[in-house]
C-alpha cells in the first residue's frame, strides 16, 4: 500500500520494511525504550529490552507457521499535536504452509490463508519512536481458530 507522505506514513513505512526482515532489532528500535502494550487481554508496560527477544521467537514462530510479510493495507493517521499522533492501522497477514490432498489445489502444494488484523499506535513524531501498540485482536487466538497454529 502507498500511503500519503507524511512523517507519520513514512514512519510506518519504515515500520512495515522492519518487520519484512529477518531480524526483530529492527522492529524494536522503533519502539520507545518502555511502551505500553494493550490488546484484548489487558495492558502492561513493556521494556524494549525485554521485547526484543520475545518478538525474535514470534518471528521464528511465524516463519516456520508459513507467515509472509504482513501488508499495511488500511492507514489512518489522527494528529494530536505538534508531537504525537494516532495511526489506525489494518495489516494483511499471509501464512502459506503444506496443505493436505482435499485442502490445495489440484496442482498445488501449498495452502495461503490470509486475514486483516486491526492495530492503533500512538506515536512520538519527535523521537520516532511507539510510545503505545493496541492491538484489537489475539493474533495467536485467530491463528489457532483457522488452524495454522495447533500448538
Amino acid at each position: 500500500m502507498t500511503i500519503a507522505s507524511t512523517p507519520l506514513a513514512r514512519f510506518f513505512e519504515t515500520y512495515q520494511q522492519a518487520n519484512a526482515g529477518p531480524s526483530a532489532s529492527a522492529v524494536t528500535a522503533l519502539f520507545s525504550d518502555t511502551f505500553l502494550a494493550a490488546g484484548p487481554e489487558g495492558a502492561k508496560p513493556v521494556p524494549a529490552a525485554a521485547f526484543g527477544p520475545i518478538l525474535e521467537k514470534r518471528k521464528e514462530l511465524f516463519t516456520r507457521l508459513g507467515s509472509q510479510p504482513a501488508e499495511l493495507v488500511e492507514f489512518e493517521e489522527i494528529p494530536l499535536d505538534n508531537r504525537y499522533a494516532l495511526a489506525n492501522t489494518r495489516w494483511r497477514m499471509t501464512f502459506r504452509r503444506e496443505g493436505h490432498p482435499r485442502e490445495a489445489q489440484a496442482c498445488e502444494a501449498q495452502v495461503e490463508e490470509s486475514f486483516v488484523v486491526h492495530s492503533t499506535f500512538l506515536v512520538d513524531l519527535l523521537c520516532e519512536r511507539i510510545l503505545v501498540y493496541l492491538a484489537h485482536q489475539d493474533i495467536f487466538a485467530i491463528l489457532r481458530e483457522r488452524g495454522i497454529l495447533t500448538e
